[in-house]
């Protein structure tokens, strides 16, 4: 069976890095993903499907619906079985979607399925840090975070829904961390691939 996973994050947040690790240890993450503007520093690791419905629904920028949700709902959950299937075909343990928007369409994606959910926090002056590196607008940055994970924490609560939270500090130092994770996400993680996936973590930059 494929465990669901839904990550929750703001932009620049170093969610990217945790959705690659575990797509190493074994997880789908439902490609093809998302262009990274040209930028080869920086990979989204984001599923271009799934981001692309979100941005018929939700205005990037404004954070305001702008499409029909209904439609979203109906297209989420038709396009999330084809990917489970595909998941379950090519023996991964879970599949994982993530991207700042989905908090702002939380209900309709619990409705499709059932999903454990990963929250992955940074400090806003680093957020804000690594969005001047990488010369995005400023909404990107701590203004975008802020209204963001106000929302993430909110929805939440009012919903009472449990999750486990990893900040992105202890995800790149902390192997027992990652272990964590992977417990938390139903990821029995080989010793191989899990070294292979830390290495690629020891490269992060941030911390």
């Amino acid at each position: 069976m494929v465990q669901n996973i839904l990550v929750l994050s703001s932009w620049l947040s170093g969610s990217s890095s945790v959705v690659d690790f575990l797509e190493r240890c074994g997880a789908s993450i439902c490609r093809p993903l998302t262009e990274s503007d040209g930028n080869s520093s920086f990979n989204p690791y984001e599923s271009a499907d799934f981001r692309a419905m979100m941005a018929a629904t939700i205005d990037e920028t404004r954070l305001e619906y702008k499409g029909d949700r209904n439609i979203f709902k109906i297209s989420f959950k038709s396009w999330l079985a084809n990917e489970i299937e595909k998941a379950q075909i090519n023996n991964n343990q879970a599949l994982v979607i993530h991207h700042p928007l989905a908090i702002f369409l939380i209900d309709e994606i619990l409705e499709a399925a059932d999903f454990k959910i990963v929250v992955v926090s940074r400090p806003f002056n680093e957020i804000e840090q690594s969005r001047v590196q990488e010369n995005w607008e400023s909404f990107y940055g701590e203004t975008g975070a802020l209204a963001i994970y106000n929302q993430i924490y909110e929805q939440l609560h009012e919903k009472s829904l449990s999750f486990t939270a990893i900040s992105y500090k202890d995800f790149v130092i902390s192997n027992s961390a990652k272990w964590n994770l992977l417990d938390y996400c139903g990821i029995d993680a080989s010793e191989a691939n899990f070294e292979k996936a830390v290495r690629k973590t020891e490269l992060l930059p941030g911390v």
